[in-house]
């Protein structure tokens, strides 16, 4: 009996090594994947299909990771998307910049591929239980970092 498809990943890095080799660990646990080399390609692959969770680079030509997430956390549509922020920058001031980005986890490059995976479906399963937006708009500010 075959595994049945449990996400939609989108990587976006521009290192093709780093996209395939994340892409293939998502692919070995069950999910679909779809690989960009830049912050543009992934606004339009997210404007064209459902993502249930970004793979980002940091640093990208054209639009960098910020970039990119600047136009998610803007859009009504995306806002809530959960983003796995991709970078060899770890430093507690790196973590400072990418939590005021909103980016929902942040990643060295070096971590292994199946570490990733796992915390990327537990990002995947939180960011689903515990985001419902605010029912009076007075109270959106409560829950602002988790709805739009």
């Amino acid at each position: 009996m075959g595994r049945k498809r449990l996400a939609h990943i989108l990587i976006a890095d521009d290192e093709p090594i780093v996209r395939h080799l994340y892409g293939a660990a998502f692919e070995v646990a069950g999910h679909s994947v779809g690989l960009v080399a830049d912050g543009d390609e992934a606004l339009e692959v997210i404007a064209a299909r459902s993502v249930d969770l970004l793979v980002l680079d940091w640093m990208m030509p054209r639009l960098s990771g910020f970039e990119v997430m600047r136009a998610l956390r803007m859009s009504a549509q995306h806002c809530r998307l959960p983003v796995i922020m991709l970078t060899m920058r770890t430093g507690v001031q790196d973590r400072t910049i990418a939590d005021n980005a909103l980016v929902d986890f942040l990643v060295s490059k070096t971590s292994a591929p199946d570490w990733l995976v796992y915390q990327a479906e537990q990002l995947i399963i939180d960011k689903a239980r515990v985001a419902p937006v605010a029912p009076y708009p007075w109270e959106r500010r409560k829950v602002a970092r988790y709805s739009c």
